[in-house]
């Protein structure tokens, strides 16, 4: 279909407002990824997916679908395509520098909301913890940052408290 001239960046008509990258990266425990899904992440990216772009009802990027997934294959498939990170990726990959560079221009930041999500939020439902003891030292690292810098621990994005994803959903 790229061949003919699909476009790789449409987004869809449902309540869901998908971009293929964006659901070739979702999580869904009823579909599993794997290489064939990985494969489909390059194959979009060379058409000219555009990786820095929100789409769903969570106005995610596919990076942070991805990390949620705990899809570190695919993080640094979109992270070689990402020149930059504001601070709600950088969060939710563990870079802890990036995130302190951030915080030391603007400390607002660690308050700000993306669609109701906060950066602190991002870094606590990543299950990007599992892929190393560097990342999770490194998500660690940016909660503490965040949260030193301001970041509210109550704050719910969509209802759901940070605290939610640390112990529950991503079992950090």
């Amino acid at each position: 279909l790229l061949a003919f001239g699909a476009d790789p960046n449409v987004v869809s008509k449902s309540a869901g407002r998908y971009r293929p990258l964006h659901r070739a990266a979702e999580y869904r425990i009823s579909a599993p990824k794997t290489e064939r899904h990985e494969r489909i992440v390059r194959l979009l990216l060379d058409a000219g997916a555009d990786p820095t772009v929100r789409a769903t009802r969570a106005m995610m990027t596919p990076a942070l679908l991805a990390s949620i997934a705990g899809n570190g294959v695919m993080v640094d498939l979109f992270m070689q395509r990402m020149p930059t990170r504001d601070i709600f990726t950088a969060a939710a990959v563990g870079d802890l520098g990036r995130v302190r560079s951030l915080l030391k221009r603007d400390p607002d930041l660690a308050r700000a909301e993306q669609a109701t999500r906060t950066a602190l939020w991002h870094a606590a439902a990543s299950r990007l913890h599992a892929q190393d003891r560097q990342t999770a030292t490194g998500l660690l690292g940016v909660a503490r940052a965040l949260l030193d810098a301001g970041a509210d621990p109550n704050t719910a994005g969509r209802g759901v408290p940070a605290l939610y994803y640390a112990i529950g959903h991503a079992g950090n």
